[in-house]
């Protein structure tokens, strides 16, 4: 199985080590059968990060399964720069991610994924528990999804009255990469992640796991703290325009998130929780 995974990263010279470490030294990489593609999308820094990511290859150049690229060049935004590290093959991978520079993977992400894709054949895409950090690398909060619905998602209230989709925790097969249109996606400034995931769930359910797969650091300069209000315009602008109806299941889901983990299990279709009798996991309720 082939991961495919990209960080777009810009005078990133205190994260980035870490993020690339957290891709890098996956578990299910020590085992056979299992290779990386690791794209680093350098936007032009002017700091330390293009010395570091070159210093980070070197250690790894031994690893016969992971080929790690980088290129450093002036783009438009970081969504620009996604695309330039996606487009960069010909989606012949199997599973395929995303991350920032700050943020980390937890060393059993992809096997776990991979786990869970290999085994049902009918999951295309899924996500984690929500994870948070703070400057520190300090695991800070965390909690369980419940359900992430189509038509809600289509409408633009992840983010808005739900808790958004964590994209650090997010995993989507070679199906749904090849719905993604380069164009449409080079053009966002802020919400990339939005236009992907309703691309992605038109077709097909995002599943969760109750599992940490990946986490969002909070630190100063980032986007997602300096331009919430433009990005909500940029979901609203690529999104339909809700309706009544639509704002009281949203917050009927919402209303289900402060209850115990346990309700959250017996309400969804869309959870997999660890069984510790079988080794695997396993829907919590049957499709």
């Amino acid at each position: 199985m082939k991961f495919y995974c990209v960080t777009p990263c810009l005078n990133a010279e205190e994260y980035i080590e870490e993020t690339m470490l957290s891709v890098l030294t996956q578990t299910v990489l020590e085992k056979p059968n299992f290779s990386l593609s690791y794209i680093i999308a350098d936007g032009g820094s002017t700091d330390g990060t293009v010395s570091i990511i070159e210093n980070i290859i070197l250690k790894f150049s031994s690893k016969k399964n992971i080929q790690i690229r980088y290129f450093s060049k002036k783009d438009s935004g970081m969504y620009d720069a996604l695309v330039n590290g996606f487009a960069s093959e010909i989606n012949t991978s199997d599973i395929y991610s995303y991350l920032n520079a700050g943020d980390y993977y937890s060393k059993s992400a992809f096997e776990i994924v991979s786990d869970i894709f290999a085994k049902n054949q009918y999951v295309h895409f899924i996500t984690g528990i929500n994870v948070s950090y703070n400057e520190k690398s300090h695991l800070t909060n965390f909690s369980l999804p419940f359900s992430y619905n189509k038509n809600l998602m289509m409408k633009g209230l992840y983010g808005k009255v739900l808790p958004f989709v964590q994209q650090e925790s997010t995993f989507w097969d070679n199906k749904l990469h090849n719905k993604v249109n380069y164009d449409e996606l080079r053009k966002l400034r802020l919400a990339g992640d939005y236009y992907l995931w309703k691309t992605f769930i038109k077709d097909y359910s995002l599943y969760i796991v109750s599992a940490w797969l990946g986490g969002f650091k909070t630190h100063r300069g980032q986007l997602s703290s300096r331009f919430i209000e433009k990005y909500h315009k940029e979901t609203e602008s690529i999104s339909i325009k809700p309706t009544i109806f639509d704002y009281m299941i949203a917050y009927g889901h919402k209303v289900i998130l402060y209850t115990p983990n346990k309700v959250k299990k017996k309400l969804s279709r869309h959870i997999f929780e660890y069984d510790n009798l079988s080794q695997e996991y396993r829907l919590t309720k049957k499709p």
